[in-house]
């Protein structure tokens, strides 16, 4: 499983109409990590970046590999 951008994680977020503490509780990744990561301020440990990573995918994103810079987000059919 590979691991989520910041951009990923605040487009995937904000397509949800999540907040941050929406995600926190989702994945049970403190929001401040999530802030820290959005920011670009922050990498989180793998372990957090799976958590966010399956509660987006559990909520219907796909994450969209591509070359660096390319990285998106879809959704599930």
């Amino acid at each position: 499983m590979a691991e989520i951008t910041p951009l990923q994680c605040k487009t995937a977020r904000t397509a949800l109409n999540w907040r941050q503490a929406d995600l926190a509780a989702a994945s049970r990744v403190n929001a401040v990590t999530i802030r820290l990561f959005e920011t670009g301020q922050h990498t989180p440990k793998d372990a957090s970046l799976m958590l966010l990573r399956m509660a987006f995918e559990k909520a219907g994103v796909v994450f969209l590999e591509g070359d660096a810079g390319r990285e998106g987000i879809s959704w599930r059919c």
